[in-house]
């Protein structure tokens, strides 16, 4: 809450001083949509979006790093920037983050020289161990230039 009044008063501040207009519910909704922001003992979190698949120009990233048995084989399409970014305020011992669609679902997360990549024919990304930091969330398809409704769902 605070961060949230904060956010409202520095935007009211910047509106004045520039003299555009001042939206507060669009920008904090935008700031709370992308954002999840977690310690330990959280529970679940989830948000909501949607949007269309442009690029799959760091695919790579995702098949090369992979320790598993099965990794990702296909195509995979992003958005050009992350769709969320996870802050984990502490290290957290268990993690899951799980992306609900109707769509086939390519999921890349990373944090620094880390990434980590969903299984073939899997929706989530489960691990031990987390450590504090922020983590980008990428969400995908095999095809380009399809939209996609999606609720992300993160579980301690």
């Amino acid at each position: 809450m605070l961060r949230s009044t904060g956010l409202l008063i520095g935007t009211a501040i910047l509106s004045l001083i520039i003299g555009c207009p001042m939206n507060p519910a669009s920008v904090d909704d935008d700031l709370l949509s992308f954002s999840v922001v977690v310690g330990g003992g959280f529970g679940v979190a989830e948000r909501e979006g949607d949007f269309t698949t442009s690029t799959n120009d760091n695919v790579f990233d995702c098949r090369s790093t992979s320790m598993r048995d099965d990794l990702l084989t296909q195509n995979a399409f992003f958005a050009a920037a992350p769709n969320h970014r996870l802050t984990l305020t502490e290290a957290i011992a268990g993690l899951s983050v799980q992306v609900i669609s109707n769509s086939e679902i390519v999921l890349w997360i990373r944090n620094g020289s880390n990434n980590f990549c969903n299984r073939a024919n899997e929706n989530s990304i489960s691990r031990g161990s987390w450590s504090a930091g922020d983590y980008d969330i990428f969400i995908g398809t095999p095809d380009p230039n399809e939209t996609i409704e999606y609720t992300l769902r993160i579980t301690e």
